[in-house]
């Protein structure tokens, strides 16, 4: 490293093996340094055979790291887990986020007030996150895993598919690049 250059620190997940090993590499300003394998927090093998459990389909994510849940056939939706930021050791929690539509460029308040209507009447939050140049309607409910049993996993995931089929959830198409 130069003295005086700001440097680029990047953990990248380079892939996750299907007992939920993380593999990573450390860069340092574009360089890698160090490879390491990062073994799984106990509560995400715990989640992750709590869903099996359940009768749902679990699918890795190689890139993110990331496990989803595929309640249905394999082109079926699929429930995303990431991490919450109030999760600590002692009290372990997921977010279960289904991502529902693409916000038009000038939403309505009867869109609004729908979103609103249909989360609180399925006991889930609607939110907007910033994917790229779009913003997206996501559904999502936080899951403490300290308790977790499979009724508890079954009510969100069935909460999340119903807000998705009440509010018209379209399958988002892929991306187009301009030439």
């Amino acid at each position: 490293m130069v003295t005086g250059e700001p440097v680029r620190v990047e953990i990248v997940t380079s892939k996750t093996g299907a007992d939920l090993t993380r593999h990573q590499v450390i860069k340092i300003g574009g360089n890698s340094v160090l490879e390491r394998q990062v073994e799984p927090p106990a509560y995400m093998v715990m989640l992750k055979a709590r869903i099996q459990e359940a009768g749902y389909k679990v699918e890795l994510d190689g890139a993110s790291g990331q496990i989803g849940i595929r309640p249905g056939s394999a082109k079926g939706e699929l429930i995303m887990v990431e991490d919450c930021s109030r999760s600590s050791p002692g009290n372990p929690i997921v977010n279960l986020v289904l991502p529902i539509a693409t916000l038009g460029a000038r939403p309505t308040v009867a869109s609004f007030k729908k979103l609103m209507a249909t989360a609180w009447e399925n006991a889930t939050t609607v939110a907007l996150r910033e994917v790229g140049d779009t913003e997206e309607v996501v559904a999502m409910a936080s899951l403490p895993l300290a308790t977790l049993d499979r009724d508890e996993l079954n009510f969100h995931v069935e909460r999340l598919l119903l807000v998705s089929t009440e509010l018209g959830g379209k399958k988002r198409k892929g991306r187009r690049v301009k030439n």
